[in-house]
């Protein structure tokens, strides 16, 4: 069962990844760079506001499902109250933002948080039933339903592209939505659950400790995304220039990145158990580390075609390419010790790490738009990667030497 699941969530990481690049490169051939660059920077933000609003409750509600807890139903519910909640507010705020002024473009990433909660709140109930197939199943849908309306609709309209791609979230949605109802959570009943007040009190407070688990997750995670995405979404914003080159480089570095994230993710579990100290493990790190090296030689070798081919072309957008790809080597090693200190309780490292190298990427990303440099930008978010890789590794040494024998 584990060798499945492991095998449907990285199925379901491909697919998206393999769906993203080919929607990708037909907004920039149907678009041009500069709209490429826009679609791209839309997708961002919405990813960045959906972390901030799913605020690791998805752990959580893993690990209240796994459990069998008698609350698992109500942390769900919670959960999913969480993320409607969260989406509205967005949604109101980029409201307010077009009435000001801006481009009602962001009303559709926005809008697009709705299906993204319910699909995070139905896969996280999946995941923590073992029940894995549902999860690729419903990438795929998204993924084929996205790039079918683009090919069909689109022609120079970003605004078709972003629409394209919150269609394709309101399928996987459906489709997880579907399979998440047959797990059937059914809290223990007891005398207690007649008097209305007495559980709202209960699921009140169970609230309150769902946020006080989830929230380092939640902020880690954010700055983490943010000092990768935060490049683009900045450069989009101030810069004048085409962000076309840019938003290439990240698409096919997020695209690199896939194998080594899955297999920490999958890992990470059995590190409490202690795998990291085995000698299979460190044969595993020392094999990604080989695949980020030929991976991101090939990035450097291809880039330019890669940027022809799939992206039209866009300004700088070979170096680019070739910088971001540096960078692939140092996730390999941010992301072992990242998860090697959660294991070791020091989650909260984790999180100043993150949020040191979030605060310093942003400065040199508002310095690089204002240059009018993807360039610099790109230049700025591989130290940035290099710097926090570093980081992690040195905690994670200092807490291991200072970490009482026998802890994970």
């Amino acid at each position: 069962m584990v060798g499945g699941n492991a095998t449907a969530l990285l199925g379901a990481r491909v697919i998206t990844a393999l769906g993203n690049l080919g929607l990708a490169a037909l907004v920039a051939a149907r678009t041009g760079s500069a709209g490429f660059g826009t679609f791209a920077a839309l997708l961002a933000a919405g990813a960045v506001a959906n972390l901030f609003i799913t605020f690791g409750v998805d752990l959580v509600v893993v690990r209240a499902v796994a459990d069998a807890r008698p609350d698992a139903a109500s942390t769900v519910r919670q959960a999913a109250l969480l993320q409607m909640l969260g989406a509205t507010a967005f949604t109101c705020i980029a409201g307010v933002a077009v009435v000001a002024g801006a481009s009602p473009l962001i009303l559709l990433p926005a809008v697009a948080l709705y299906p993204m909660g319910v699909t995070t709140v139905a896969g996280a109930v999946l995941r923590g039933a073992q029940q894995m197939w549902p999860i690729p199943v419903a990438s795929f849908a998204a993924a084929a339903t996205a790039l079918a309306v683009a090919w069909l609709v689109l022609s120079d309209d970003v605004a078709v592209a972003v629409a394209a791609v919150l269609v394709g979230h309101i399928v996987s949605a459906s489709v997880l939505v579907t399979q998440a109802v047959r797990v059937g959570l059914h809290p223990v009943s007891n005398a207690r659950d007649n008097d209305d007040s007495d559980r709202q009190e209960r699921e009140a407070g169970q609230l309150r400790l769902l946020l006080s688990e989830s929230w380092v997750f939640a902020v880690a995670t954010v700055a983490t995304t943010v000092m990768i995405q935060g490049g683009l979404i900045v450069y989009e914003t101030v810069a004048q220039g085409d962000s076309g080159g840019l938003a290439a480089g990240i698409r096919l570095a997020e695209t690199a990145r896939l194998v080594p994230a899955a297999a920490f993710a999958a890992l990470f579990p059995a590190m409490f158990d202690g795998v990291h100290r085995s000698p299979r493990y460190r044969q595993l790190f020392h094999a990604l580390v080989g695949y980020a090296v030929a991976a991101a030689a090939a990035l450097i070798v291809l880039a330019p075609v890669l940027a022809e081919q799939l992206f039209d072309d866009p300004p700088d957008g070979a170096v680019t390419i070739r910088i971001l790809a540096v960078g692939l080597v140092a996730t390999v090693f941010r992301l072992r010790h990242s998860f090697e200190l959660i294991a070791l309780g020091r989650e909260r490292t984790v999180l100043a790490v993150a949020a040191a190298g979030a605060v310093v990427a942003m400065v040199g990303y508002v310095v690089g738009a204002a240059m009018d440099s993807v360039i610099v930008v790109a230049a700025v978010q591989l130290g940035a990667a290099v710097a926090t890789a570093a980081a992690h590794a040195g905690a994670k040494h200092q807490a291991a030497v200072t970490a009482p024998a026998g802890t994970g």
